[in-house]
């Protein structure tokens, strides 16, 4: 977690717009935005948006965990 959290204070220093941590255990997705200062997590149904870096870049949890 001290990595993560390091690893997110750089991305912020960074001015990174959007993070997607991706947990493949727990079928989730964890997305970071507003200055990496609000967090949403997504699940099976949920919709990831990038939209801000790509114009229109959204990707469905299932696609994301597709085998």
């Amino acid at each position: 977690m001290n990595y993560m959290h390091k690893e997110m204070q750089d991305y912020r220093a960074a001015e990174v717009a959007v993070v997607w941590h991706i947990f493949p255990e727990l079928q989730e997705v964890h997305v970071y935005t507003d200055k990496l200062t609000k967090m949403e997590i997504f699940r099976e149904k949920g919709i990831c948006d990038a939209g801000t870096i790509v114009k229109g870049f959204k990707m469905s949890v299932k696609d994301i965990f597709k085998k």
